[in-house]
């Protein structure tokens, strides 16, 4: 149980109120289950064979027993969608809506950035570029999380192995879609005004 993800938002939380003094409660930041509870015993029967060994039922050895279910920690939750553990994860399906007509645009920019002579600080801009197209164009929401968390996470890692500080607010300066975004190619194409810069490369009529 102890690895299963645990939700970066502070604020996802589970409460356990006491069954006869309702205004006293117990909080504990959400843990999320991916697997059923019965992958989750086969996982049980790897590590702790000793204890598997005694509280199995004997006629069904590879099901559940009900002293597992009930001693499950009180803030586990079943995961409905894969996502980044966050109750506001929702709202990044808006941002999902708008994905293919925003890499229409890239690849037009790129196409006309390629058809030109590029310098060496053209050629960079064209690679932060792709970064940031191949992040958009994932199929899925967990999937995006982890490439924006590159290089301090491998694309072919889990999110519940992300670092605290890469996935708590601006506390990492290595990963996160803004090192792209925020930080490079926002900086060179809008001034502070958050007015465009006609004279820059990558401005154009797309």
């Amino acid at each position: 149980m102890r690895k299963l993800p645990e939700s970066p938002n502070k604020k996802d939380t589970v409460k356990l109120r006491h069954p006869d003094f309702p205004t006293q409660f117990k909080e504990m930041r959400t843990m999320y289950r991916f697997e059923t509870f019965d992958e989750l015993w086969a996982t049980f029967k790897r590590e702790h064979l000793d204890l598997w060994t005694l509280y199995k039922n004997e006629k069904r050895p590879y099901l559940t027993p009900h002293t597992f279910r009930e001693n499950a920690p009180f803030q586990m939750k079943k995961a409905h969608d894969i996502g980044c553990c966050c109750i506001f994860c929702e709202g990044f399906n808006e941002l999902r809506r708008g994905a293919n007509g925003v890499i229409a645009k890239i690849d037009a920019i790129l196409d006309r950035m390629k058809a030109a002579r590029m310098s060496d600080a053209n050629a960079a801009l064209v690679s932060l570029l792709d970064k940031v197209k191949h992040i958009i164009a994932l199929p899925s929401k967990y999937d995006t999380i982890v490439a924006c968390l590159h290089p301090c996470l491998a694309s072919d890692a889990k999110l519940e192995s992300a670092q605290f500080s890469c996935i708590n607010g601006s506390e990492c300066h290595a990963c996160g879609f803004r090192q792209l975004w925020s930080s490079q190619i926002r900086k060179k194409l809008l001034t502070d005004d958050d007015e465009m810069r006609n004279n820059f490369i990558l401005a154009g009529t797309e």
